[in-house]
């Protein structure tokens, strides 16, 4: 059985952060059937309870306060007893205290070394760096630990959150354009209480009509203020320490909350966040993270008074296509693999890189401003906010938007799903406007070129890349790529596909820009159309075969437009999805 030594602490000062990411951490490798020991300081005030909890194996230990000079030494050397009793195959390290001089001492060939570390600019003897922060500059930050031979984990793909947020996010619904339900959490501890003055703001009556849930930590020392500001108040529902706050935030229309760890949970079920910064290393990461339309950032708590954050709430409240679209763009920078993600790489750090992946690379030289035009409701937007977090975090400039009206000027202009005619007016505040088309233009043109070809019994599909004008899929090509199906994938499948191809020739593009300028062709040939289709479409005629009915079965979306029959005064829907045989 493989072995992992966690060294993390927790207490009032430290907080419970570090403790509970590397739960989440010790969690995926026990189900891979690995043996978890924690090694922590017994500091007043922690939570090893946690740790127990799970069953993990807990070894604390006491540390000479007064002995500054060599606590991190001493710290290694109780620390290399226990791990050389235990003789495991991985340590992780997260612990701000703890760095350069207790990594030499415990480094050995004999087992991996992992360091989490929410500080980007220290120094580091380890194997692999995990840092899941965003950052716009990602790959510079990798090249830079590459160079001493550390393998960086960098960005919030790699969010050491539990797995409970990512069962949840599959049942996730839609956020309501109103908001009923305002989460507040400020960590487990709270050392300063902003807690106490969030309250304070919120008892307004204003937001008498509104539901408040508070989560805060057993250790929370100033739990009896907190009852006595709101204990005239029917609105508000207080948690204790939740095991998991994946539903609690699934429940909630907004949250008004601190940085950390938190930051990402919520990000993954899409949760509009108002955020207050409690230390240091939350500032930088919530400012890009505010700038770029993922949270909205109030400040840090030391300069922000009670009427800003009342005044700032209400007006949240009211902007519900800015919250919106922060749940759209936050789902795609977390999607609750991320501790998963850290053990498929310490465990094979050779895996090959995406296609994706590889092509990201190449574009971290351009510095591009680049705006995302989609319908509001398109299938595509789930694709379109990791794809706007992938060009974010490597230094590009993205927005994203659902209004012609609302296009910034920029560089290049992507319309990816996007079914109004766009003027003029629109296409000129762009150097560049690219349209992916999934036919062989000019034959194809239209809507739904690939549900079409599907039912045509096409398994070769021509996607096109092309500059936008004012008439419908007729301005100049760039490129073609082919896209092959097998002939059996449903729906959801074959979308994957198709998103896939059309972020990696969006990337191609970006890659080559603007040289590829010069390469554009005018379309030549015969045109054809497309029709637009509708819920009718989806119908199936009852004389028909299953085999007949088939390519049909394949393109119906089983929620939005699923496949029906007609039977005397009854309409009856189908519903398909694929298992494989069992041999």
């Amino acid at each position: 059985m493989k072995k992992v030594v966690i060294r993390a602490d927790s207490s009032l000062a430290i907080g419970s952060g570090h403790i509970v990411r590397c739960i989440s951490l010790a969690k995926e490798l026990k189900n891979l059937g690995w043996e978890v020991h924690f090694l922590t300081i017994l500091y007043k005030g922690n939570f090893n309870y946690l740790i127990e909890k799970q069953n993990f194996q807990l070894k604390e230990f006491l540390i000479n306060k007064n002995d500054s000079q060599d606590r991190e030494l001493n710290d290694a050397r109780i620390s290399k007893n226990y791990i050389n009793k235990i003789n495991p195959d991985l340590i992780v390290l997260d612990n701000y205290s703890l760095g350069k001089v207790w990594e030499k001492y415990i480094k050995s060939d004999t087992y991996t070394l992992a360091v989490i570390d929410d500080f980007i600019d220290r120094k580091h003897i380890c194997d692999f760096l995990i840092n899941q922060n965003f950052f716009d500059n990602e790959k510079k930050i990798e090249k830079k630990f590459l160079r001493n031979s550390i393998q960086p984990l960098i960005g919030p793909k790699f969010s050491l959150i539990d797995s409970s947020y990512r069962d949840e996010k599959k049942a996730l619904k839609k956020k309501s354009n109103s908001v009923k339900t305002i989460l507040l959490f400020f960590g487990g501890v709270d050392p300063d209480n902003v807690t106490s003055k969030v309250l304070r703001a919120l008892k307004d009556k204003n937001f008498d009509q509104y539901h408040f849930e508070l989560v805060i930590g057993a250790e929370n020392p100033n739990k009896n203020e907190i009852l006595e500001i709101f204990k005239e108040k029917q609105n508000l529902t207080i948690h204790h320490q939740l095991k998991s706050m994946a539903e609690v935030i699934a429940r909630s229309d907004i949250a008004i909350c601190s940085g950390g760890s938190n930051t990402w949970e919520r990000a993954c079920l899409g949760l509009p966040s108002l955020v207050i910064t409690l230390a240091k290393n939350q500032v930088s990461y919530s400012k890009k993270l505010d700038e770029l339309g993922y949270i909205e950032w109030l400040g840090d708590f030391r300069d922000i008074d009670e009427k800003v954050i009342r005044t700032k709430v209400l007006s949240f409240i009211k902007n519900s296509k800015k919250r919106l679209m922060m749940s759209k763009l936050s789902m795609g920078i977390v999607d609750g693999y991320g501790s998963k993600r850290v053990i498929e790489t310490i465990t094979n750090p050779k895996k090959e890189s995406s296609e994706l992946e590889k092509k990201l690379k190449k574009l971290s030289k351009s510095k591009l401003k680049i705006t995302i035009l989609s319908d509001h409701n398109s299938w595509l937007n789930e694709e379109i906010s990791k794809f706007v977090y992938r060009l974010n975090s490597n230094g590009q400039k993205v927005s994203w938007c659902h209004d012609k009206n609302e296009v910034n000027k920029s560089d290049v202009c992507f319309i990816l799903s996007f079914t109004k005619i766009i003027p003029r007016e629109t296409l000129s505040k762009s150097k560049n406007n690219l349209v992916v088309h999934e036919s062989d233009l000019p034959k194809g043109k239209g809507m739904s070129p690939m549900t079409w070809q599907i039912l045509d019994g096409k398994n070769n599909i021509t996607v096109t890349i092309f500059e936008a004008s004012e008439k419908i899929d007729n301005g100049d090509i760039y490129f073609k790529r082919n896209l092959t199906l097998e002939g059996h994938e449903l729906i959801n499948e074959w979308r994957k596909f198709q998103a896939k191809i059309t972020f990696e020739m969006c990337l191609d593009f970006l890659i080559n820009y603007p040289e590829i300028i010069e390469e554009k062709k005018e379309q030549t040939g015969k045109e054809t159309f497309f029709k637009k289709r509708n819920q009718n479409d989806s119908e199936l005629e009852k004389t028909k075969t299953l085999e007949e009915l088939f390519p049909k079965l394949r393109v119906v979306d089983n929620e939005a437009y699923p496949a029906f029959f007609k039977m005397g005064k009854h309409k009856y829907t189908l519903k398909i999805e694929r298992m494989e045989l069992k041999k």
